[in-house]
């Protein structure tokens, strides 16, 4: 208890000496706290070298993100173009990456925000699956610990409660999924597996 107490005396120290945070301590509160609301971390500006590496990934990501994602992306490229010095930023240079990933599936921007809020979340889905063997589409609930693509198409591993065993769905083929209330605990060996492409 006693080291904790003497890194958070590190922590407040470093908040108002190194960042000039308004950090006081508060008697009535016991405890410290902000005197400006409005004061906020300093971001260390991106220039040269990890500027350009940081928008060749965002020109890069904009051909396989799904659309939800999209937009949001575009928006940050255009902050972060609009906010560098012209110096270092040789924006046709940018225009002329081309990610040629062929045909991807297309997915459906609604179905993709309910599995990506489910994974976000670590909440449990349950879907609609069409597989190309089975005649109909089945329902199940799954919890979806990894999103990843492959092939040209997104896909969910996922443990399947139908099944009770591990699945990987694409996302193209999910229909009518409904975030459940129950949660779970994201598997680090399976992310692993997936990180290993398997």
């Amino acid at each position: 208890l006693a080291a904790c107490g003497r890194t958070l005396q590190r922590d407040i120290a470093y908040l108002q000496l190194r960042l000039n945070a308004p950090v006081t301590y508060n008697a009535a509160r016991r405890g410290y706290c902000l005197t400006d609301p409005e004061w906020v971390f300093p971001l260390e500006e991106l220039r040269g070298d990890l500027l350009y590496a940081s928008l060749l990934g965002e020109q890069l990501s904009l051909a396989i993100v799904p659309a939800p994602f999209r937009s949001s992306l575009e928006a940050a490229l255009k902050a972060q173009l609009a906010a560098a010095d012209p110096d270092d930023v040789d924006r046709d240079l940018l225009k002329a990456v081309v990610f040629a990933t062929g045909a991807t599936a297309a997915l459906d921007p609604a179905v993709f925000e309910v599995i990506h809020a489910a994974w976000r979340d670590r909440r449990r889905l349950r879907l609609v699956y069409a597989t190309e063997k089975e005649s109909r589409p089945s329902s199940r609930d799954v919890d979806v610990h990894a999103l990843f693509l492959a092939h040209g198409a997104w896909y969910a591993r996922v443990y399947c409660h139908m099944r009770k065993d591990w699945r990987s769905l694409a996302l193209h083929r999910i229909g009518k999924p409904q975030l459940l209330k129950e949660r779970f605990d994201r598997d680090l060996a399976v992310l692993a597996q997936v990180r290993a492409g398997n």
